[in-house]
């Protein structure tokens, strides 16, 4: 007998565009090992919570010179001057009085990513009265990026928490805010 591998996996994935004036998102992945017992070859459990833009998905490159230029266009005749970003990304494992055994690997890792960049862009109109002008030199932007990514390991006295492998148990956690 030889054990397969088991792998349990959590996404939650949004894409924005880069230029958009308001945006809320709240992305959560979870996985909850409440006394389970996994027994198998490599064992790999991962939460990915990720709030993306186009310019995350593409090389650098076309970022800096094809979308960042194309959104400046954009924005330069339709000048809009505010932009509200809220945006979050959660990722969470809970492992609670669990038991996994692996005559391979364990990882356990989460990921959260979220960027809450934007762009407010005032215009000033030639031949404007001088308080119309005025007025329109103001733009104004707010945004809050949150992320987390945990790992939760809990055990009693009556129920630990057993991990046990034959090779490498890697439990880790990613965070990227922008």
């Amino acid at each position: 007998f030889s054990p397969g591998s088991v792998t349990l996996t959590a996404e939650d994935e949004s894409l924005t565009l880069d230029f958009s004036i308001i945006g809320l998102t709240k992305n959560n992945a979870a996985i909850t090992l409440d006394q389970a017992t996994i027994k198998a070859g490599d064992v790999t459990i991962t939460a990915t919570a990720k709030d993306l833009t186009l310019s995350d998905l593409v090389p650098k490159w076309v970022t800096n010179y094809i979308i960042s230029r194309a959104t400046d266009f954009l924005l330069s005749k339709i000048p809009i001057p505010l932009a509200v970003m809220v945006r979050g990304s959660d990722a969470t494992i809970d492992v609670l009085g669990s038991t996994i055994d692996s005559s391979g690997h364990v990882t356990i890792h989460a990921d959260a990513t979220v960027d809450a960049s934007g762009k407010a862009i005032s215009v000033q109109t030639p031949g404007s009265s001088a308080l119309t002008s005025f007025l329109n030199s103001f733009s104004a932007a707010y945004s809050q990026a949150t992320a987390s990514a945990k790992i939760n390991v809990t055990g009693t006295e009556l129920r630990p928490v057993v991990i046990q492998a034959a090779g490498d148990v890697n439990v880790t956690s990613q965070v990227k805010n922008t």
